[in-house]
């Protein structure tokens, strides 16, 4: 991945590589449309494989696209059934995920935020549904502050 991303920890960078599966997972769980974890390949497929991105961000997705399927499910196992305890959970991985997109530089974390909330957007029209708020709580500098 890009030379940005090499002050983060292993654990950060885990992180910011779940940000895909965490969006899919909203979608997913918001329109009632999972039915378990075994169809993480399926949205991968639907969601991630065709989503364009910036040349910068590529190697980005391509590592997120890598262990997608092992977040998504991760995530599910954790959060299914999606009560208020899971909504924390989500809601703690997201505010960890922003603290994380801060320690970035200020050009790479403003395009990661623009490309994970033109997921959000991309997501949304595949499922045509809802995506739970708090995930596309991303603040875009000079955009939304």
């Amino acid at each position: 991945m890009k030379k940005g991303f090499i002050r983060l920890s292993k654990n950060e960078i885990g992180l910011l590589l779940k940000a895909p599966a965490i969006v899919s997972f909203l979608a997913a769980i918001g329109t009632g449309e999972i039915s378990q974890w075994r169809k993480a390949e399926e949205i991968k497929l639907a969601h991630l494989r065709t989503f364009k991105v910036r040349p910068l961000l590529v190697p980005y997705y391509k590592e997120a696209e890598r262990v997608f399927e092992r977040n998504f499910e991760l995530i599910a196992k954790r959060c299914i059934p999606f009560d208020e305890l899971s909504r924390g959970r989500v809601q703690r991985e997201v505010d960890a995920l922003n603290d994380v997109i801060e320690k970035l530089d200020k050009e790479l974390a403003y395009d990661l935020r623009t490309s994970l909330v033109d997921y959000t957007a991309h997501v949304k029209k595949t499922y045509k549904g809802l995506v739970v708020n708090f995930a596309i709580a991303l603040p875009l500098p000079g955009l939304t502050e």
